[in-house]
């Protein structure tokens, strides 16, 4: 007799601000072959509720993965799909529920409570980043990286790798999300509901933005390291050249 074939977990993780919400609701409004929630929750949480094929999203279980592994009482195959962003959008995006301030910068961001309290104190891209970089290490997750970028790109392109990859079957196309019925609890941090749209790929070089940039890699000097290991630039020089653009 063969062995049953595990079942699988897919968590959704990585940094916030890069997608994660929008890249969820395309696997969740065109996946057929694994259960969805309607609302981010922790995948350690998720786990014990049965042995089916599930994703589910949450930024900061990336934080999470040692009560992930505690918790996989089924021992289910457990995937993450590390969404990474350029870092100069990440730290020059916004979130409706702070509009008058940037969602994350190099040391923390903000945290909204469930009862509409907020404050800035969750962990920032470099404590994201060295966390990313632990969970490379740990063999007991196997991980797929997702680029905000090549999403926004060719989003047919990403189906078919995750086709090949961990088979997962298709009811639609990912670039239709936006047509589908959204939760409000999955469509807050979108700001909007809108097609994918290229042109935010760059968004960080709007000239609104140009005080943020030089203030975080200014007291940030990591960052430029983020940026070249993500491959987003091969050295420093854009940093140059980007100042020299805005010297007013």
């Amino acid at each position: 007799m063969s062995s049953q074939k595990k079942s699988r977990h897919i968590i959704v993780t990585g940094y916030s601000r890069s997608g994660t919400t929008m890249f969820y609701n395309m696997l969740r409004t065109s996946v057929k072959n694994y259960q969805f929630l309607d609302h981010e929750y922790p995948a350690a949480l998720v786990l014990g509720i049965d042995n089916e094929n599930r994703v589910t999203k949450r930024p900061l279980d990336i934080f999470s993965l040692e009560d992930i592994l505690k918790n996989n009482v089924y021992g289910k195959e457990l995937v993450l799909f590390i969404c990474l962003r350029d870092i100069r959008s990440v730290m020059t995006s916004c979130h409706k529920s702070v509009p008058d301030d940037y969602f994350i910068g190099y040391d923390h961001q903000y945290f909204i409570a469930s009862d509409g309290q907020i404050s800035y104190s969750n962990p920032g891209i470099i404590e994201i980043h060295n966390a990313i970089s632990s969970a490379f290490s740990n063999a007991s997750f196997k991980k797929i990286i997702i680029k905000y970028e090549e999403v926004l790109k060719n989003p047919q392109r990403i189906q078919d790798i995750l086709h090949k990859e961990l088979g997962l079957e298709y009811l639609d196309d990912f670039k239709n999300f936006y047509t589908k019925n959204i939760p409000e609890k999955l469509s807050r941090a979108l700001n909007e509901i809108r097609p994918v749209d290229k042109t935010r790929i760059e968004s960080w070089k709007n000239p609104k933005h140009v005080q943020r940039i030089k203030s975080q890699f200014s007291r940030c000097t990591a960052l430029f390291e983020i940026l070249i290991q993500y491959g987003y630039e091969k050295d420093r020089s854009w940093y140059q050249e980007f100042k020299q653009s805005f010297s007013y």
